[in-house]
């Protein structure tokens, strides 16, 4: 194996509903909220020593991005960091 994955740096997720989304990672996985930037549709979630970006895909990010995500015909990972 040409490198071993010490930890996972971040994971970006387009999702449809932001505070449902936020629920959930704060009671599954104990995430908390370390940034908000609510004008771009984007919330940065804390997880252990890693963090998990939500973005509302009706958001400004996220509306930019499901337009290219759809010709590409990505998943709803943007990104995923190790």
């Amino acid at each position: 194996m040409p490198f071993a994955v010490e930890r996972i740096d971040h994971l970006v997720l387009r999702v449809r509903d932001l505070q449902a989304s936020i629920d959930f990672y704060q009671a599954v996985l104990g995430c908390c909220v370390a940034k908000r930037r609510d004008d771009l549709g984007l919330i940065h979630l804390r997880a252990g020593a890693s963090m998990i970006d939500l973005i509302s895909v009706d958001g400004v990010l996220g509306s930019a991005v499901v337009a290219r995500h759809k010709r590409m015909r990505a998943t709803s990972i943007m990104c995923a960091c190790v």
